[in-house]
């Protein structure tokens, strides 16, 4: 992975040597870097003219792509066990085959052929305190949303970490709180509320901090 980047970057910096200056073709390609960059991020807007044109700055300054692109720098391939010699170049070509950012838990997620090592604890950074003060409600309110929402069953938003056999913590990522917040607005909070009040309450409490 590093071999081919250092060579698609290598490429892009003499575009932009004195006299061969071609703006476009630059842009262009420091797009699909910026794209694949977002991807492993897990954002899939577009980068934008202001972005492109940060970039083409940092590269004149002499930028590594690495300090470019950090979230592709942290990508490695998975060379081990036997098979087939495969050989991978970034290219527009229609006909190229498409490169699928995978997350935890979906299909073909074990045969990825590039691994993206994550943080889980800095993922799923809050506990029910901390997200029921970002969106200014009770606990209980909060709790009620959650379950409403399904929250808990998206592992893109809820993450349970066992430190022992009596110590359970259930965490929240960001998308959780955006998720959480945009619902709040809304008369999902009330419907919410309701079907909480119909919950078992005789339910045992989960060991751990929620």
């Amino acid at each position: 992975m590093i071999v081919v980047l250092d060579s698609e970057f290598t490429q892009i910096q003499a575009l932009l040597v004195p006299r061969k200056r071609r703006q476009a073709e630059v842009r262009g390609r420091l797009r699909h870097l910026m794209i694949m960059e977002s991807n492993v991020a897990g954002d899939t807007r577009q980068p934008t003219d202001r972005e492109l044109s940060s970039a083409v700055r940092r590269l004149r300054r002499g930028d590594t792509w690495q300090a470019l692109f950090p979230g592709i720098a942290t990508l490695r391939l998975n060379t081990r066990g036997h098979g087939h010699s495969v050989s991978i170049r970034l290219t527009r070509e229609l006909q190229a085959a498409p490169v699928r950012v995978l997350r935890a838990g979906e299909p073909g997620v074990e045969e990825a052929s590039m691994v993206r090592e994550v943080n889980l604890r800095d993922r799923y950074s809050m506990g029910l305190k901390q997200v029921a003060r970002n969106l200014g409600l009770r606990e209980h309110d909060t709790l009620a949303l959650i379950y409403h929402l399904g929250i808990r069953e998206d592992t893109e938003c809820y993450w349970e970490f066992r430190l022992s056999k009596s110590s359970l913590f259930k965490r929240y990522s960001p998308l959780a709180l955006e998720r959480l917040e945009e619902a709040s607005r809304t008369a999902v909070l009330n419907e919410a509320k309701a079907h909480y009040k119909y919950r078992t309450a005789a339910q045992s409490p989960s060991t751990g901090a929620e």
